[in-house]
């Protein structure tokens, strides 16, 4: 995340000119990007802690059939010239 934000910061100055925003504008612009992403984050969390157990069960199958099927899969032998 502050990694993000950091990033965010970097580039107010081009976001200042081709919006036309003052000080004011770009502190807005930092402060609504990283209270939107400290919110999506902490859905997600929330989202990925009841889900936990749903979704580690159907991702073991998942890869499990996909192992099976890549591992069943013979490509044809290249014939030397």
């Amino acid at each position: 995340m502050l990694l993000d934000v950091t990033i965010v910061n970097v580039a107010l100055p081009q976001i200042g000119a081709r919006l036309g925003a003052g000080v004011a504008g770009l502190q807005w612009v930092a402060s609504g990007y990283a209270l939107a992403l400290a919110t999506l984050l902490l859905a997600g969390g929330t989202v990925g802690d009841r889900l936990a157990g749903i979704g580690a069960s159907r991702s073991r199958d998942a890869r499990s059939w996909s192992d099976g099927v890549v591992g069943g899969y013979d490509p044809p032998a290249a014939v030397p010239d």
